[in-house]
């Protein structure tokens, strides 16, 4: 008698799902000669970073502009001349470009100029013992944070128009800025003036006390204007 067994197969199916993550990336600019932004080629990485990370710019010396070609740039942080090596002179201009906390612009050494629009929603950090200038404005309304090295002012405006905060570092006016008023917010300014044409940098001696505990919350150093005129 034929007994008839009854087989059951069993199927498996592998689903694969693929998506592309938001890595961090990070982009290192090491062509020691001015270039454009979108270039892979001036990029360590082969492809110019654009977002979810930050940019480091490196050259051992020379006067360097990079031109920011594009219109979706959005960074956590610029770094310029990382590195014992490093000691050029570095201009970023073009497009205006957005900077997202940590939003630090960290200066290592000499002396790098933002000729562009910085915008950005959060609290801009210059850090690094080189000077910094924001020629193109710093566009962020909640201020900038001077942790150590210079911030170089030409117009009163370029900081942007928030609350100026300087620990331990210093600001310096340059000639020929229209005249304008900062307001700074820390017991430690160290401001140097410049020689140079007529510009002149005064300190008002009138200071806010934090006798009011909202201020001491937003204000926690003593708070000073500081006049920028000609």
């Amino acid at each position: 008698m034929n007994v008839t067994v009854p087989v059951r197969v069993l199927i498996v199916l592998t689903v694969c799902l693929q998506g592309v993550a938001a890595l961090a990336t990070v982009g290192v600019w090491t062509n020691a000669a001015d270039g454009v932004w979108s270039v892979g080629a001036n990029w360590q990485e082969g492809e110019a970073v654009v977002s979810n990370g930050a940019a480091f710019f490196r050259a051992a010396n020379g006067v360097i502009a990079v031109s920011n070609d594009l219109t979706t740039v959005s960074l956590t942080g610029l770094t310029f001349n990382d590195g014992t090596d490093n000691d050029a002179s570095w201009t970023l201009n073009g497009s205006a470009l957005a900077l997202v906390a940590p939003a630090i612009v960290d200066v290592q050494a000499n002396t790098s100029t933002l000729a562009l629009a910085v915008n950005s929603a959060t609290n801009v950090v210059k850090a690094g013992g080189g000077a910094l200038r924001f020629s193109g404005g710093n566009k962020s309304s909640v201020g900038t944070t001077v942790n150590a090295g210079a911030l170089l002012i030409g117009e009163a405006s370029e900081p942007g128009s928030g609350v100026l905060r300087l620990t331990g570092s210093s600001i310096r006016f340059l000639a020929d800025g229209t005249p304008g008023l900062l307001e700074s917010c820390s017991p430690n300014n160290n401001i140097t003036l410049s020689t140079m044409g007529t510009n002149i940098g005064v300190r008002l001696t009138t200071r806010m006390a934090n006798t009011n505990s909202n201020l001491s919350t937003t204000y926690p150093g003593n708070t000073q204007y500081i006049y920028l005129g000609r």
